[in-house]
Protein backbone atom coordinates (compact mmCIF):
# COMPACT_ATOMS: atom_id res chain seq x y z
CA UNK A 1 0.00 0.00 0.00
CA UNK A 2 1.29 3.57 -0.68
CA UNK A 3 0.99 6.04 1.81
CA UNK A 4 1.87 9.76 1.18
CA UNK A 5 2.08 13.15 2.93
CA UNK A 6 4.20 15.89 2.18
CA UNK A 7 6.63 17.21 5.54
CA UNK A 8 9.81 16.27 5.22
CA UNK A 9 11.71 13.28 7.52
CA UNK A 10 14.81 15.41 8.02
CA UNK A 11 12.97 17.51 10.83
CA UNK A 12 10.84 17.00 13.97
CA UNK A 13 8.38 14.85 14.14
CA UNK A 14 6.26 13.72 11.31
CA UNK A 15 2.87 12.68 12.30
CA UNK A 16 0.27 10.60 9.26
CA UNK A 17 -3.30 10.53 10.48
CA UNK A 18 -5.77 8.22 9.50
CA UNK A 19 -5.57 6.88 6.38
CA UNK A 20 -6.89 4.04 4.09
CA UNK A 21 -6.41 0.82 5.61
CA UNK A 22 -3.71 -1.78 4.90
CA UNK A 23 -5.02 -5.23 5.78
CA UNK A 24 -2.96 -7.64 8.19
CA UNK A 25 -3.83 -11.05 8.88
CA UNK A 26 -7.00 -11.74 10.61
CA UNK A 27 -8.77 -8.39 8.83
CA UNK A 28 -6.32 -6.41 11.38
CA UNK A 29 -5.80 -3.23 9.80
CA UNK A 30 -2.67 -0.30 10.00
CA UNK A 31 -5.05 3.24 10.75
CA UNK A 32 -1.96 5.50 11.18
CA UNK A 33 2.01 5.98 11.05
CA UNK A 34 4.36 8.27 12.28
CA UNK A 35 7.75 9.11 11.63
CA UNK A 36 10.06 10.72 14.39
CA UNK A 37 13.86 11.84 13.36
CA UNK A 38 14.76 14.35 15.93
CA UNK A 39 17.31 16.52 14.15
CA UNK A 40 19.04 16.72 10.69
CA UNK A 41 22.19 15.39 12.75
CA UNK A 42 20.30 12.50 14.03
CA UNK A 43 20.64 9.10 12.18
CA UNK A 44 18.33 7.52 13.96
CA UNK A 45 14.87 6.78 12.43
CA UNK A 46 11.97 5.79 14.57
CA UNK A 47 8.06 4.81 13.17
CA UNK A 48 5.01 4.02 14.94
CA UNK A 49 2.41 2.05 13.81
CA UNK A 50 -1.10 1.85 14.93
CA UNK A 51 -3.34 -1.22 14.60
CA UNK A 52 -6.82 -1.48 15.68
CA UNK A 53 -7.26 -4.93 17.91
CA UNK A 54 -9.68 -5.88 20.81
CA UNK A 55 -7.22 -6.12 24.12
CA UNK A 56 -9.61 -8.11 25.96
CA UNK A 57 -6.93 -11.40 26.86
CA UNK A 58 -4.06 -9.18 25.81
CA UNK A 59 -0.34 -10.56 28.08
CA UNK A 60 0.92 -6.78 28.79
CA UNK A 61 3.48 -7.96 30.94
CA UNK A 62 4.90 -10.38 27.88
CA UNK A 63 3.46 -8.52 24.97
CA UNK A 64 5.14 -10.01 21.99
CA UNK A 65 6.72 -12.92 20.77
CA UNK A 66 10.13 -11.58 20.17
CA UNK A 67 11.46 -15.04 18.72
CA UNK A 68 9.06 -15.22 15.97
CA UNK A 69 8.12 -11.07 15.25
CA UNK A 70 11.02 -9.67 12.58
CA UNK A 71 11.30 -6.83 10.50
CA UNK A 72 12.15 -7.81 6.99
CA UNK A 73 12.30 -4.80 5.08
CA UNK A 74 12.73 -1.38 5.80
CA UNK A 75 14.96 0.42 2.66
CA UNK A 76 14.02 3.40 0.44
CA UNK A 77 13.77 4.36 -3.32
CA UNK A 78 17.60 5.32 -3.51
CA UNK A 79 18.48 1.67 -2.75
CA UNK A 80 19.61 2.41 0.73
CA UNK A 81 18.78 -0.51 3.34
CA UNK A 82 18.66 1.19 6.63
CA UNK A 83 17.67 -2.28 8.15
CA UNK A 84 21.02 -3.90 7.34
CA UNK A 85 22.94 -0.45 8.14
CA UNK A 86 21.00 -0.84 11.69
CA UNK A 87 21.69 -4.62 11.88
CA UNK A 88 25.49 -4.19 10.63
CA UNK A 89 26.16 -1.36 13.37
CA UNK A 90 24.41 -4.18 16.43
CA UNK A 91 26.57 -6.57 15.35
CA UNK A 92 29.37 -4.55 16.18
CA UNK A 93 28.00 -3.40 19.70
CA UNK A 94 27.33 -7.41 20.34
CA UNK A 95 30.43 -8.03 19.36
CA UNK A 96 31.98 -5.18 22.01
CA UNK A 97 29.96 -7.02 24.45
CA UNK A 98 27.05 -4.44 24.59
CA UNK A 99 23.34 -5.54 25.03
CA UNK A 100 21.30 -4.91 21.70
CA UNK A 101 17.57 -4.13 21.79
CA UNK A 102 15.30 -5.41 18.87
CA UNK A 103 14.42 -3.69 15.85
CA UNK A 104 10.83 -4.09 16.77
CA UNK A 105 8.94 -3.85 20.00
CA UNK A 106 5.50 -3.12 21.47
CA UNK A 107 5.16 0.40 21.70
CA UNK A 108 2.28 0.56 24.24
CA UNK A 109 -1.68 0.72 23.78
CA UNK A 110 -2.98 3.04 21.22
CA UNK A 111 -6.44 4.29 22.63
CA UNK A 112 -6.55 3.49 26.64
CA UNK A 113 -10.32 4.63 27.31
CA UNK A 114 -11.40 1.47 24.76
CA UNK A 115 -9.06 -0.58 25.80
CA UNK A 116 -8.10 -1.09 22.23
CA UNK A 117 -5.62 -0.66 19.28
CA UNK A 118 -1.50 -1.33 20.03
CA UNK A 119 1.07 0.75 18.45
CA UNK A 120 4.26 -1.15 16.97
CA UNK A 121 7.52 0.32 17.32
CA UNK A 122 10.56 0.23 14.88
CA UNK A 123 13.55 2.12 16.06
CA UNK A 124 17.09 1.78 13.71
CA UNK A 125 20.74 3.41 13.60
CA UNK A 126 19.90 5.18 10.18
CA UNK A 127 18.58 7.45 8.36
CA UNK A 128 17.27 7.74 4.70
CA UNK A 129 19.52 9.05 1.60
CA UNK A 130 19.58 13.34 1.17
CA UNK A 131 17.33 12.66 -1.89
CA UNK A 132 14.62 9.76 -0.91
CA UNK A 133 11.36 10.22 -1.72
CA UNK A 134 9.91 7.03 -0.36
CA UNK A 135 10.24 4.67 2.42
CA UNK A 136 9.50 0.78 2.20
CA UNK A 137 8.43 -1.12 5.71
CA UNK A 138 7.29 -4.74 5.49
CA UNK A 139 7.70 -7.28 8.49
CA UNK A 140 5.43 -9.26 11.46
CA UNK A 141 4.50 -9.04 15.19
CA UNK A 142 3.58 -12.07 16.88
CA UNK A 143 1.30 -10.21 19.85
CA UNK A 144 0.71 -12.72 23.07
CA UNK A 145 -2.92 -13.32 24.07
CA UNK A 146 -3.97 -15.75 27.64
CA UNK A 147 -5.88 -18.02 26.19
CA UNK A 148 -9.68 -18.61 26.31
CA UNK A 149 -11.07 -20.51 29.28
CA UNK A 150 -10.75 -21.01 32.67
CA UNK A 151 -7.25 -21.15 33.74
CA UNK A 152 -5.08 -24.12 35.15
CA UNK A 153 -3.68 -23.60 38.65
CA UNK A 154 -0.11 -24.72 39.92
CA UNK A 155 2.11 -24.38 42.72
CA UNK A 156 5.80 -23.72 42.06
CA UNK A 157 7.96 -23.51 44.98
CA UNK A 158 11.73 -21.93 45.57
CA UNK A 159 10.69 -18.96 42.70
CA UNK A 160 13.57 -16.70 43.25
CA UNK A 161 12.23 -12.93 43.64
CA UNK A 162 15.11 -10.31 43.17
CA UNK A 163 15.71 -11.50 39.26
CA UNK A 164 17.90 -9.14 36.89
CA UNK A 165 16.26 -7.22 34.33
CA UNK A 166 17.81 -9.31 31.20
CA UNK A 167 17.06 -12.74 32.88
CA UNK A 168 15.58 -15.52 31.10
CA UNK A 169 12.98 -16.74 33.80
CA UNK A 170 12.64 -19.72 36.52
CA UNK A 171 12.70 -22.79 34.83
CA UNK A 172 9.07 -24.36 35.83
CA UNK A 173 6.59 -27.08 34.72
CA UNK A 174 4.79 -24.13 32.82
CA UNK A 175 8.14 -22.89 31.14
CA UNK A 176 10.09 -19.61 32.31
CA UNK A 177 8.69 -17.80 34.99
CA UNK A 178 9.71 -14.18 35.44
CA UNK A 179 9.35 -11.93 38.68
CA UNK A 180 10.30 -8.26 38.05
CA UNK A 181 10.21 -5.37 40.63
CA UNK A 182 6.83 -3.34 39.79
CA UNK A 183 7.97 0.04 42.02
CA UNK A 184 7.44 0.34 45.82
CA UNK A 185 5.66 2.23 48.70
CA UNK A 186 6.09 3.48 51.75
CA UNK A 187 3.67 3.42 54.60
CA UNK A 188 4.25 4.50 58.68
CA UNK A 189 8.16 4.26 58.04
CA UNK A 190 7.32 0.68 56.39
CA UNK A 191 8.82 0.00 52.33
CA UNK A 192 6.43 -1.92 50.67
CA UNK A 193 7.30 -3.56 46.96
CA UNK A 194 5.71 -4.85 44.58
CA UNK A 195 6.32 -7.98 41.85
CA UNK A 196 4.92 -8.83 38.85
CA UNK A 197 5.10 -12.61 37.68
CA UNK A 198 4.43 -13.78 33.97
CA UNK A 199 5.68 -16.50 31.14
CA UNK A 200 7.29 -16.66 28.17
CA UNK A 201 5.75 -20.00 27.42
CA UNK A 202 1.74 -19.24 29.33
CA UNK A 203 0.05 -16.53 30.20
CA UNK A 204 0.13 -15.98 34.18
CA UNK A 205 -3.32 -14.49 34.89
CA UNK A 206 -3.21 -14.95 38.56
CA UNK A 207 -0.31 -15.42 41.14
CA UNK A 208 -0.40 -15.44 44.80
CA UNK A 209 2.44 -16.63 47.45
CA UNK A 210 1.30 -19.43 49.16
CA UNK A 211 0.62 -18.11 52.82
CA UNK A 212 0.01 -14.96 51.50
CA UNK A 213 1.49 -11.56 51.05
CA UNK A 214 1.12 -8.32 52.25
CA UNK A 215 -1.10 -6.47 49.78
CA UNK A 216 -3.83 -5.98 52.34
CA UNK A 217 -1.55 -3.18 54.30
CA UNK A 218 -1.59 -0.86 51.60
CA UNK A 219 -5.07 -0.49 50.45
CA UNK A 220 -4.64 2.42 48.59
CA UNK A 221 -2.35 0.43 46.39
CA UNK A 222 -3.62 -1.32 43.14
CA UNK A 223 -2.18 -4.65 43.01
CA UNK A 224 -3.41 -7.11 39.86
CA UNK A 225 -3.96 -10.70 40.14
CA UNK A 226 -0.37 -11.27 39.07
CA UNK A 227 0.95 -9.07 41.31
CA UNK A 228 1.88 -9.35 44.52
CA UNK A 229 3.44 -6.85 47.53
CA UNK A 230 5.90 -7.58 50.39
CA UNK A 231 7.45 -5.54 53.20
CA UNK A 232 10.09 -8.46 53.90
CA UNK A 233 11.86 -9.77 50.50
CA UNK A 234 13.03 -13.64 50.86
CA UNK A 235 15.03 -14.61 48.53
CA UNK A 236 13.02 -17.03 47.35
CA UNK A 237 9.18 -17.80 47.57
CA UNK A 238 6.59 -19.88 46.90
CA UNK A 239 3.60 -19.20 44.02
CA UNK A 240 0.41 -20.80 43.36
CA UNK A 241 -0.26 -19.50 39.65
CA UNK A 242 -2.98 -19.50 37.27
CA UNK A 243 -2.36 -19.73 33.64
CA UNK A 244 -3.41 -19.98 30.23
CA UNK A 245 -1.28 -21.18 26.86
CA UNK A 246 -0.64 -18.34 25.48
CA UNK A 247 -2.78 -17.45 22.10
CA UNK A 248 -0.95 -15.92 19.11
CA UNK A 249 -2.15 -13.26 17.09
CA UNK A 250 -0.08 -12.30 14.35
CA UNK A 251 0.19 -8.62 12.49
CA UNK A 252 1.52 -8.42 9.22
CA UNK A 253 2.24 -5.21 7.39
CA UNK A 254 3.87 -4.25 3.83
CA UNK A 255 3.78 0.00 3.75
CA UNK A 256 5.41 2.18 1.63
CA UNK A 257 5.16 5.83 2.32
CA UNK A 258 7.01 9.26 1.00
CA UNK A 259 9.03 11.17 3.32
CA UNK A 260 9.28 14.40 1.54
CA UNK A 261 8.39 16.68 -1.02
Amino acid sequence: MKIGFSSSLRGAAILLGAFAAATGAFGQQVTMLEVRKASDNDHRTTVEIRVPMDLRGFDFDNPMDAEQSALSVFSDDQGRNLLQVHENQQAELREQGYTTEPVMSFGGVADYSANKDIKLRIAVDAAASDNAGMLRLAGKAVLNFAGEGEPEVVEIIDVPVEMPYDSDGFASEIGPILVSSDGSAELDGVTYRKFTVSGTENAVVEATPVGGDDSAEVEFWSVGANQFVLKEVPEVVSLQIGYTELRKVPVEFDLEFSVGL
